[in-house]
């Protein structure tokens, strides 16, 4: 097997250049400042924590593409090229929560995506968290969109072709107009349990903050977050549940990680994964056969 590094291409497209041919302009830079002074410091640094652990999970790529080359025993050389996506546009709806956007974004920025756009559907501007992980993650390339807009905005996206297009939070509906695209939508109503262990508990109240308390159930605790769901029961109860990720004690983590499809712990607030969801969706696979003579 041979491995070679592609040097890149012209310049292509860049997210300036999506923007204006979707007829969007992105928000300017005041939003995202005062977002940032908003939220509190031991917020700001789960968010990088988390991101930190994502560029570890997903390393950037060092080349805009590699090709592969197998020599296989009856002769044939096989060819595999690996380059990314030329444009990625990601709608976050009005509930979705920053982790689960960091989780869907960075796998994009470190395939080396040239155009990676945001476009935010709802009223207003996203939740300050939402707009510091962003700016902490180095995407600051943050478009409002209006709902009635979203069918237009996709058609344009299928006549350009090539790219992908993840929704998160948003009606799925909205992804039936982009035929002919690399899709993936995540409702973004995950489930999440919390069953506190003695001093390895996460902090509830950035829980609260970074999911939204609808979306957490607090275990014998006496005074969860405003808006959470209080439950009582032992450890077995909580690891019947059907959770989408579980915050367990440290002595049940082997049997929450058979559970649950995601496992967090105290400190990993701002944390997610999104199974199927990493760098190859990103990327465009192309293959050739050499027969030989």
């Amino acid at each position: 097997m041979v491995r070679l590094a592609l040097a890149d291409p012209s310049p292509a497209a860049g997210p300036e250049e999506l923007l204006a041919e979707l007829g969007l302009n992105a928000l300017d830079d005041g939003p995202f400042a005062s977002a940032y002074e908003a939220v509190p410091p031991t917020l700001r640094a789960r968010l990088k924590a988390a991101i930190a652990s994502l560029y570890s999970l997903y390393p950037p790529r060092r080349t805009h593409s590699e090709t592969v080359v197998w020599r296989r025993s009856g002769g044939e050389i096989e060819h595999r090229l690996t380059a990314p996506r030329p444009w990625t546009v990601l709608l976050l709806g009005e509930k979705c929560p920053a982790p689960l956007v960091l989780a869907g974004l960075l796998p994009a920025l470190t395939a080396r995506v040239p155009a990676v756009v945001c476009l935010y559907v709802g009223e207003g501007f996203p939740e300050p968290v939402l707009l510091t992980a962003l700016e902490l993650a180095g995407q600051e390339w943050l478009a409002p969109l209006q709902p009635g807009s979203a069918e237009s905005v996709l058609s344009r996206l299928s006549a350009l072709g090539g790219g992908a297009v993840v929704g998160l939070g948003v009606d799925p509906s909205f992804l039936s107009g982009a035929p002919g695209l690399n899709l993936w939508h995540d409702a973004a109503n995950h489930a999440i349990g919390v069953f506190p262990g003695t001093g390895e508990s996460p902090d509830l109240d950035l829980l609260s903050i970074l999911h939204g308390p609808g979306r957490l159930e607090i275990w014998n605790v006496d005074s969860p977050p405003k808006g959470s769901r209080p439950r009582r029961g032992g450890i077995e109860d909580f690891l019947a549940q059907d959770y989408q990720a579980a915050f367990p004690p440290r002595a049940h983590r082997e049997q929450a990680l058979a559970a649950f499809p995601l496992t967090l712990c105290g400190g990993g607030e701002a944390h997610w994964r999104i199974p199927g969801l990493g760098r190859r969706f990103y990327e465009k696979l192309q293959f050739g056969l050499d027969c030989g003579d």
